[in-house]
């Protein structure tokens, strides 16, 4: 199951409304958690109708700030518990003897009213015991290296929410990805988070919590799987290429499959030609098809590496550029859908463009290699990046860069195997050799 957490500051906008349905469409959750919508509950309804939601629990905006929004697929079991302007708590259903309860929260951004957060912890921990996870903008960081530039936090602000997570059995269930989730201007720091109690730990073992790129607002978005470290495992086999049916769709697909099919000579069998065909359209597909949606991912990975980077005023520039970018990028894809549907719907409300855990197997979490340095010194994540790395150090590991040894070293052995014995020793074997040898042996 995957759940969506994220602050996104508005959804008053197309631009706002573009980020999250790529960010949808990305990362495909189940379960979307929204705070700062900015929406009353008719808008709330047009979103969930764009984002190909079936059910939703809305917290309505007072007009100017606030706004809390959960939306979930009809496949997902989940039965309401309690909502109000600052958290929305869910009892998730996945199996006969499997349920456990997650709560969305929107902390208390001032910093004389942070003690409100902190008490709707305690209450909302004595109310059932069952596993518990909380996600969401906590608006408060747990150590002092969670943030990097601006004012130094007060300690007793750091304390209060060590205290709160101590009172209610809660620990933070760590992330994959960047540490900051929130920026602005020359400062970062971790204001999102997840929070969980020891049995849902238990329960969720291969659960991990992603850092997401930075898209329009200015918190990452977070995403809990709770299969990611199951579905991360290698997988030995070459995944084959097969026909994409919806190439159908595509203009040029019956030139491709004309032009590929008529160049090939006619005594070549037809397996060979269909095998001319098929590539062509891959590439056909890699090159034209995917070249927007290439360029869009670009953009995003670069933003993301200037965010990741250190805070550099000079840098600012090249992320204001590169975020534009991708809001045209967005937008650019928008309407390329809807010209060919051949409809105003989308602009009328409606389109569709596509643990850490700390307690139940801590072994498990120290071995699993999340990210590794590269040979220049760089640091990669993901399977399939760290694959080619651990390949070519043990292929190296035991190889040597000097195959003619220290002459020096050398020079002061005493030889104890002469020329002529070298002679013989390297000399091909003869038949005689051979007859002697059955001899001795009785053959």
């Amino acid at each position: 199951m995957r759940l969506l957490a994220w602050n996104c500051r508005g959804l008053g906008n197309a631009a706002a409304i573009r980020a999250l349905m790529d960010v949808l469409r990305r990362h495909n959750p189940d379960v979307v958690f929204l705070s700062e919508t900015h929406l009353d509950n008719y808008p709330a309804e047009c979103i969930r109708r764009q984002m190909r939601m079936d059910h939703l629990i809305v917290q309505p905006s007072d007009g100017r700030k606030g706004g809390i929004l959960m939306v979930w697929r009809k496949v997902v079991q989940i039965h309401r518990i309690f909502a109000c302007p600052n958290f929305i708590d869910i009892r998730i259903v996945e199996e006969a003897n499997k349920e456990w309860r997650f709560t969305g929260m929107y902390g208390e951004f001032k910093w004389d009213e942070k003690y409100k957060t902190w008490d709707r912890f305690r209450s909302l921990h004595q109310q059932n015991n069952l596993p518990w996870i909380v996600m969401g903008d906590l608006n408060e960081i747990l150590f002092d290296s969670e943030k990097e530039g601006g004012r130094v936090r007060p300690q007793r602000f750091i304390k209060a929410f060590q205290d709160t997570l101590d009172d209610c059995q809660l620990s933070d269930v760590g992330y994959v990805g960047d540490k900051f989730t929130w920026h602005r201007g020359a400062m970062r720091e971790r204001l999102d988070r997840g929070v969980a109690n020891i049995d849902w730990s238990q329960m969720h073992p291969d659960a991990a919590i992603l850092h997401l790129e930075y898209s329009r607002s200015d918190h990452r978005p977070l995403l809990l799987d709770t299969d990611y470290y199951k579905a991360s495992l290698p997988n030995p086999g070459k995944k084959q290429r097969q026909f994409e049916a919806k190439w159908f769709k595509e203009e040029g697909f019956c030139d491709i499959v004309e032009e590929k099919w008529n160049n090939t000579a006619d005594h070549v069998p037809v397996l060979d030609r269909l095998k001319s065909m098929h590539d062509g359209l891959h590439a056909w597909d890699h090159t034209v098809l995917r070249e927007p949606r290439n360029r869009l991912r670009k953009a995003q990975h670069d933003l993301e590496a200037l965010m990741r980077g250190p805070i550099n005023p000079q840098e600012d520039q090249k992320k204001f550029e590169l975020a534009r970018l991708i809001e045209n990028l967005l937008e650019q894809e928008e309407i390329k859908w809807c010209q060919r549907s051949r409809a105003n719907w989308i602009q009328n409300g409606d389109k569709n463009t596509s643990f850490f855990h700390n307690y139940a197997s801590p072994r498990r979490r120290r071995n699993m290699i999340k990210q590794l340095k590269g040979p220049s010194g760089e640091f990669v994540e993901g399977t399939e990046n760290i694959k080619p790395i651990v390949f070519n150090y043990f292929s190296t590991l035991f190889s040597s860069d000097n195959h003619m040894g220290d002459p020096l070293f050398l020079e002061n052995v005493t030889p104890r195997v002469t020329m002529e014995m070298n002679d013989k020793l390297i000399a091909p074997y003869t038949t005689e050799d051979v007859k002697k040898r059955f001899i001795v042996l009785e053959i």
